[in-house]
């Protein structure tokens, strides 16, 4: 990354300026530089330390990549956990360490050598006491980079007050606090929920058979039947535990702090989600889940919802004239959204404006890396531009994806 993008309102430039590295007295310093050594030894590297509040970054990455990190989670971690109802006196986090990788190839080594079987992805953990815990992840565009971080930092801050939480609320409120905008006076509130929504219609409600479960029995999931629910259910646990923190009936808006009440700290998740699917009484699901499907009904998928609606209907119509200026009045009002880049390079390849098609998938692909499609297309503008190179690439990356059957007959057209 040779320069960093402008990030709008995520951390003040004053606030920057606070960041101290290695060499100053720091905040579980002998924990960082402990990671540190450990780190070194395994890939060989040189690695730093940035530090604010109780966040410490050990990182080989630019140092103002480093530095970002560390003041985004500083300035949001309070806030989060303001917005996410969590008690004014419950447990907080003595230490969050986030080990930084400048490679992918480098996180994942560390993750293995940590007994981690998740590879590729952003990963929290601890060993004995949650209170202490780290987050490892790789230099991404800073807007996915953060998002991911406050992710993850979430998880640290709910597993600090009740450390089995059930699995539902873990992932959802980390999803959900993948949406929420910083200002520049520090105030955080929940943007546009971007892909997680239209994911949940397109792919929940509109599926046939659809996935959909009700809250009721996705709440009394134990940890295996919550996991083997797979995409679907995060994307109902993401959406129900931004309804119980935005929604605003007054009896929905309380629902969140009572249910932490129901919880027990010392009990596991199993028993956790048994704590949560008694917290709601049985004659209520009915109506909770009403009020649940009307929020989301009410909710926009992005800043330039009506210009990003017209546009899809142009694009259903393959009126890729009509769907380019829309899109254009989109991006300009809602830079940080992957689909609308995909959906105006999409407009591009079907008009051969391949050189503008290619810059926005760039774009899309900086904005989330695993937007599987976009990379699948942009190696058919390669391959259509007579870049054959940088198509197999992309080709390649699809072979582990939904995409694999058509990259792989995309790679023998190249042969």
């Amino acid at each position: 990354m040779e320069s960093m993008p402008n990030v709008r309102g995520l951390v003040p430039v004053a606030c920057l300026a606070l960041c101290l590295f290695a060499g100053a007295a720091l905040p579980g310093e002998d924990r960082a530089e402990t990671l540190k050594a450990e780190i070194e030894k395994l890939t060989g590297g040189s690695f730093r330390i940035a530090s604010a509040g109780v966040t410490a970054v050990v990182s080989d990455a630019k140092d103002e990549v480093a530095a970002l990190a560390a003041k985004h989670l500083h300035q949001a971690l309070p806030r989060m956990r303001a917005l996410a109802q969590i008690p004014r006196d419950a447990p907080v986090p003595e230490l969050i360490v986030v080990v930084l990788f400048a490679k992918k190839a480098d996180c994942d080594k560390f993750l293995k050598a940590r007994g981690s079987g998740e590879f590729g992805r952003y990963n929290y953990f601890y060993d004995k006491n949650p209170k202490r815990c780290v987050i490892a992840g790789f230099e991404l565009d800073p807007r996915p980079m953060l998002a991911r971080l406050r992710h993850e930092a979430m998880e640290a801050l709910l597993r600090a007050y009740i450390p089995d939480a059930p699995p539902w609320l873990i992932l959802g409120l980390g999803e959900a606090m993948e949406d929420v905008v910083v200002t520049d006076d520090g105030a955080i509130s929940f943007g546009p929920p971007r892909g997680h929504l239209r994911d949940l219609r397109e792919r929940v409600f509109q599926a046939d058979p659809s996935p959909l479960v009700p809250l009721k029995e996705l709440i009394g999931r134990t940890p295996d039947e919550f996991e083997k629910g797979g995409f679907a259910a995060g994307l109902q646990a993401w959406s129900f535990a931004r309804f119980l923190l935005e929604d605003p009936l007054p009896r929905e808006a309380k629902l969140m702090g009572k249910l932490y009440n129901a919880l027990d700290p010392k009990a596991n998740e199993k028993e956790n989600g048994k704590h949560a699917y008694e917290f709601f009484v049985e004659d209520e699901w009915g109506s909770i889940e009403k009020a649940w499907k009307l929020y989301l009904a009410k909710l926009s998928e992005t800043l330039a919802d009506k210009a990003y609606r017209d546009a899809r209907e142009a694009l259903n119509k393959k009126d890729y004239e009509a769907a380019r200026p829309l899109l254009d009045q989109a991006a300009k009002a809602d830079p940080d959204y992957e689909r609308i880049y995909y959906y105006r390079a999409l407009c591009g390849f079907q008009t051969d404006k391949l050189g503008a098609a290619a810059s926005d998938l760039d774009l899309a692909l900086a904005l989330f890396p695993e937007y599987h499609a976009a990379r699948f297309l942009r190696g058919r503008v390669r391959a259509a531009m007579g870049d054959a190179p940088g198509a197999k690439l992309d080709f390649e990356g699809c072979l582990g994806t939904p995409y694999r059957e058509m990259a792989k007959k995309q790679l023998e057209t190249l042969k």
